[in-house]
């Protein structure tokens, strides 16, 4: 069972084609706040009587600033609610009042046809078909396996007698057995020319009265008629081919008074999708009446048009007929109800300095803290509207590479700018609203030089070299260059020094152990890793700075690694506190590396040297 409801709920869309509620709001002409506004009171609401939403509405379109009256808020939501809180208006599908007829034809009765025949019982007639008829039968020649051709050019008399319709079965004892009707005087002819085609034989019942049913019926099925405009495409005939509607309707009685749809009380309560097909539903036994099958969700509607109205059609001529006292009366119910609305209260209240609420009480509705979350997330959109995905950086503007808005644009044969992107994108009621910021090309971009064979290939992260003993030895390199020639000027001094390694092998060549060589150096120790951040955003920058006249990432990883004390104070809050140290032989990250500025090592102090006294004679 679905959620409870009462009778003459409805939802926000429905209540919308009532004019029950606008898609307009006053405090703002803002799309982003208007959606937000409308938005979260639907959210808040959801189902409920029409002048709830009505109220809702109108207290929330004027913003939480301003209050309002009962008798401010009488409005064209909140007649039209009203109309619709006397019950006498529904919502669901019924015949369109403006829809015309072809005026052809228009009837209401059930169409027989006699099932086709087996021409393979012959002389046996036996009905075999719950499909297909024998008027298809005979419009088509049949031909026999023998080769003979049956039923060709079979007289319009007979086959006129293939199908009929009526209303009036009372006269017939067994009006869906074809065998029975076949021996009636009316179906003479048909019953003749089935004998000239050989069917010449059919039992009697155990009376000896009337033909049997060889458990075969007549097939049957009502009819309105043939429509003179069935091949009209253009046209669409509202008794023949009735299309319904859905929309808010009334329905005129006999008395020309109104029918009621839903009712209110302690047993009105439904379950959630009643009120979507109110006219389908409804307790009122006349109406019940105009329906007909087995299942709410497929009765056939057969109210006639002439009883049927469109309630947008009639409803400003109501509204001129309208009490407002019975408006205000509804409103108050409203705020009664919204005072508790599933254990909230929906309304804040301004006595106006009197002890009590009253006509002097000023409301307004509650719910305004996604407003604070819009403004929050709002003032982090870039205001320079860059677009994501932009690559700048200054290097590459300071030698003139520019977009066509002017803005820098970092080129893929240096990568060392940033990226323009967006996180935290979460959307509010239709609007995306997202923070943005500047992130390192490297480690997030790809490469888009169309020449290069890496194109499509992410841009590597930013990256020193060290040795694989880090971090005992925690030197590093800016390039592998460097770190190669690094090792070797370390080999080369080992040997010139007459080291050697321990169980070294003996060369006879030169009659001595071998010398040291640079794989000995890689193998014990000294080969390569990759000290990179630990996080491909491991530097952002806010969308508000313009990369165009900072410094680029690859520049602030590099004074991560080895930058000035007054470095750190001016990035620090752009960093994080971690870089990995990346061991490309085991494929893996071994050790993380804390990143913290320099320790400032102060000069010593200079002694002051003992002041001499010097006296001229200045004799």
């Amino acid at each position: 069972m679905g959620k409870a409801e009462r009778q003459g709920y409805t939802y926000w869309e429905n209540a919308e084609k009532a004019g029950v509620v606008g898609t307009d709001i006053l405090w703002s002409d803002d799309e982003v706040y208007r959606d937000c506004t409308i938005g979260q009171i639907r959210k808040t609401i959801g189902s409920a009587f029409p002048i709830d939403l009505a109220v809702a509405f109108t207290l929330g379109s004027i913003g939480r600033n301003d209050g309002l009256t009962v008798k401010d808020m009488v409005n064209e939501h909140t007649r039209r609610a009203t109309l619709l809180m006397s019950g006498k208006v529904g919502y669901g599908m019924l015949p369109a009042p403006e829809e015309e007829d072809c005026g052809h034809d228009k009837i209401s009765a059930t169409q027989y046809s006699f099932p086709r025949l087996d021409i393979d019982a012959l002389p046996i007639i036996k009905f075999i078909s719950t499909r297909h008829t024998l008027k298809e039968q005979f419009s088509n020649a049949t031909i026999h396996d023998s080769g003979e051709i049956f039923f060709k050019d079979v007289p319009e008399e007979v086959l006129a007698l293939t199908s009929f319709r009526t209303n009036d079965v009372e006269y017939m004892e067994d009006p869906n057995n074809p065998y029975y009707l076949l021996g009636m005087d009316v179906f003479t002819p048909l019953r003749e020319y089935l004998i000239e085609c050989g069917f010449t034989t059919m039992s009697l019942n155990e009376h000896g009265e009337h033909y049997v049913c060889n458990s075969r019926e007549m097939l049957s099925h009502h009819t309105l008629g043939e429509c003179a405009w069935a091949d009209d495409n253009e046209k669409n005939c509202s008794y023949h081919n009735p299309q319904l509607q859905e929309d808010w309707w009334m329905i005129q009685a006999d008395n020309n008074s109104l029918h009621t749809i839903w009712f209110t009380g302690k047993d009105c309560v439904v379950e959630s999708g009643w009120n979507a097909t109110q006219f389908n539903n409804t307790k009122n036994p006349r109406i019940q009446e105009m329906y007909s099958g087995k299942h709410s969700w497929n009765k056939k509607c057969e109210v006639p048009k002439d009883k049927v109205l469109r309630f947008n059609t009639l409803a400003r001529n109501m509204i001129n007929l309208q009490d407002d006292k019975e408006v205000m009366k509804q409103i108050r119910k409203a705020l009664a109800r919204m005072k508790n609305w599933a254990g909230r209260d929906l309304l804040n209240y301004d006595l106006n300095g009197r002890n009590k609420r009253g006509n002097h009480t000023l409301y307004t509705w509650s719910n305004w803290t996604w407003l604070e979350n819009i403004h929050t997330l709002a003032k982090y959109t870039n205001s320079k509207n860059r677009a994501v995905g932009d690559r700048v950086c200054t290097k590459c503007y300071a030698a003139g590479h520019v977009d066509e808005k002017g803005n820098g644009t970092c080129l893929s044969t240096c990568n060392e700018g940033w990226m323009y992107e967006k996180f935290n994108v979460q959307r509010y009621f239709g609007h995306e609203i997202a923070k943005f910021r500047w992130i390192p090309i490297m480690g997030n971009g790809e490469d888009i030089d169309h020449e290069s064979p890496t194109h499509g290939r992410t841009v590597k992260s930013p990256h020193v070299f060290c040795f694989e003993t880090w971090p005992r030895l925690d030197s590093i390199f800016r390039t592998q260059q460097e770190a190669t020639l690094s090792r070797k000027l370390m080999t080369g001094s080992i040997n010139r020094m007459n080291g050697m390694r321990i169980n070294s092998d003996w060369d006879e060549a030169t009659n001595s152990r071998l010398a040291v060589t640079e794989g000995d150096m890689e193998e014990g120790g000294l080969g390569f890793s990759l000290v990179i951040p630990i996080d491909t955003r491991w530097v952002t920058l806010p969308a508000e700075i313009h990369p165009e006249e900072f410094s680029t990432a690859y520049d602030l990883y590099m004074g991560a690694l080895c930058g000035s004390p007054d470095f750190f104070d001016e990035f620090k809050e752009y960093l994080i506190e971690h870089f990995w140290v990346y061991n490309a032989k085991k494929s893996a990250y071994d050790t993380k590396v804390r990143i913290v500025a320099p320790k400032i090592i102060s000069a010593p102090e200079e002694e002051e040297e003992e002041a001499i006294e010097v006296t001229i004679d200045e004799q």
